[in-house]
């Protein structure tokens, strides 16, 4: 069964986080991918953070005033033909006339604990887990661990 996202719910965010970031690339055109690379990417870049290499698009705060003032993160696009394709695909909250698509809660906590450093790697550079500040803010007061499918870390850069 769907949840409110429109994506189909797994045993694990892991698995869920790669399966949107899929569900995303196909509406787009585009093969889906089973890991997400540290190789190349920059934190806290809108076009080279982590989520932006795998989605090949902007990611980061919206440019909408509302949203903007809710600290909403969004997909931004070139063109508006992918804006159509992926709220097609997921009925997910558009800005059409700013090119933005709203990033569903897991691909903005992941966005924004990679941009943290709140990640490992395995042995190759690819991201094998990741954590959620249970307060949303200081990981200090605990946090979540996630791992990706079949995955486990070799270098941690986390604090709890």
């Amino acid at each position: 069964m769907p949840d409110a996202d429109g994506v189909f719910v797994m045993p694990d965010p892991g698995t869920v986080l790669i399966a949107t970031i899929n569900k995303i690339r196909a509406a787009c055109g585009r093969y889906g991918r089973n890991y997400l690379w540290v190789a190349d990417t920059v934190r806290g870049d809108p076009e080279r953070c982590i989520l932006a290499q795998a989605l090949e698009c902007s990611v980061g705060l919206s440019e909408d005033p509302e949203w903007e003032a809710q600290g909403v993160m969004v997909m931004r696009f070139p063109f508006a033909w992918p804006v159509k394709a992926i709220a097609m695909a997921t009925a997910w909250e558009i800005r059409p006339e700013l090119l933005e698509v709203r990033l569903p809660p897991l691909l903005a906590e992941f966005a924004t604990s990679f941009d943290s450093g709140l990640y490992t790697t395995d042995e190759l550079g690819f991201v094998a887990s990741w954590l959620v500040p249970i307060d949303g803010e200081d990981p200090e007061n605990g946090c979540e661990l996630y791992w990706l499918p079949n995955m486990r870390p070799t270098e941690s850069r986390m604090p709890c």
